[in-house]
């Protein structure tokens, strides 16, 4: 029987949330079902489901989805989504305590995860037909725990008006950048310690901070990092960006970094959307593009940013190297096909 329709539950859908997990997830989802001919349906609860509804459920997992019982007198198939980052209570441990402390509020339901059995994990989630991962580095940590997951990347294109970067090929000085707010957690502490390292080291390098302020206090943290490790030469450049102030900033970097300790919740899209506007990246694991990226020249996946990787970092930027997003591209459109033909499957 064709796929007729599809039902997504997740609490507190909004759209104009929707840069943020899992909306991002969410509007993207829709608009490739409905592409599709299969109609959308988003609610806020599972109960909210009609009894007759014989079609595909796909419900954002959440913590409490272990504590509670999946019904077994259905009618429809039910697929878990995953946006929420699982992680092993030694990654948590290997955080420092500052880490933890200054990023307690977001992290905490990271922290109850670390510390529930796998077993529990796994016997909840093998209730649903199968789980849905929107990034590598989840659906490579579900592998490793005998956890079988479809892939789906949900990756709006063409996110800057269709720019084209023109980069200035007479530049004396290559500019290594950083984008995002300054919490230790996205590695912001880890890029001004190799920033440190450049200006200690003479290196012919321009340095820019492109930091976004979502709370006030934030641009005290900043300063006090800065500071203590007392970088003279970079440039700062903070606040609110909207979309057209941000491509021109990030347009003035030539190597992105993104070095994630931890991510609060999966595929932060800022890596692809780099990619697209055709800057370098040196990322982490925890960026979750590592095998869709696995082949292109233009990302380096390192496991963290630290001393021992500096010379890696600067051997990369220094290969100068360049690539085709397209081929990233293709590798999406792959995945996703497969997804979809997957999904109707269970129709």
């Amino acid at each position: 029987m064709e796929l007729k329709k599809v039902i997504i539950v997740v609490s507190q859908y909004n759209e104009r949330l929707s840069k943020m997990q899992p909306w991002y997830s969410i509007k993207k989802l829709s608009n490739d079902f409905k592409a599709n001919d299969i109609n959308v349906e988003i609610i806020n609860s599972i109960n909210q489901i009609p009894y007759e509804f014989s079609g595909v459920v796909i419900k954002v997992w959440s913590l409490k989805d272990i504590f509670s019982k999946v019904k077994n007198n259905v009618n429809y198939r039910l697929f878990y989504l995953f946006t929420f980052p699982l992680y092993p209570l030694s990654k948590i441990l290997d955080l420092k305590y500052s880490d933890i402390r200054k990023n307690f509020d977001p992290l905490k339901r990271i922290i109850l995860a670390s510390l529930i059995p796998k077993n529990i994990i796994k016997k909840n989630l093998n209730k649903a037909e199968n789980i849905i991962t929107i990034s590598d580095r989840s659906y490579l940590y579900l592998k490793k725990n005998n956890i079988v997951s479809i892939q789906y990347f949900p990756f709006e294109y063409d996110n800057w008006g269709g720019v084209e970067l023109l980069k200035n090929k007479n530049k004396s000085k290559k500019t290594i950048g950083y984008f995002g707010p300054p919490y230790s957690t996205r590695g912001f502490v880890q890029c001004l310690h190799f920033f440190k390292f450049i200006e200690e080291n003479n290196l012919n390098y321009n340095i820019k901070l492109l930091t976004r302020m979502e709370r006030e206090k934030l641009q005290s943290v900043q300063e006090k990092y800065i500071n203590t490790l007392n970088i003279k030469n970079i440039e700062i450049v903070s606040g609110f960006f909207s979309r057209d102030i941000l491509k021109k900033e990030l347009l003035d970097i030539d190597f992105l970094l993104l070095p994630f300790k931890i991510v609060m919740s999966e595929l932060p899209v800022v890596v692809l959307e780099a990619l697209e506007l055709g800057i370098p990246v040196i990322t982490t694991l925890e960026g979750g593009v590592s095998l869709l990226a696995k082949n292109q020249k233009n990302i380096l996946t390192i496991e963290r940013l630290n001393s021992k990787e500096f010379k890696k970092v600067l051997s990369f930027i220094e290969s100068n190297p360049k690539d085709d997003f397209n081929k990233i591209k293709i590798n999406i459109n792959k995945i996703n096909t497969n997804f979809l033909s997957h999904i109707k499957n269970y129709s």
